[in-house]
């Protein structure tokens, strides 16, 4: 998903990275799992 939201596609503008970090955070517990959510973003502060 992170991918697909920091992407041009041809019906859509790129997401900032925070925009998607944003949304990402923001579907923690809904459409994502907690604890894969906390995972990935301490991942992307790494890298």
């Amino acid at each position: 998903m992170y991918d697909a939201l920091i992407s041009v596609r041809p019906y859509k503008r790129a997401w900032t990275q925070a925009e998607a970090r944003g949304e990402i955070a923001a579907q923690s517990g809904r459409h994502f799992d907690p604890q894969v959510v906390s995972a990935f973003l301490q991942l992307l502060d790494v890298g």
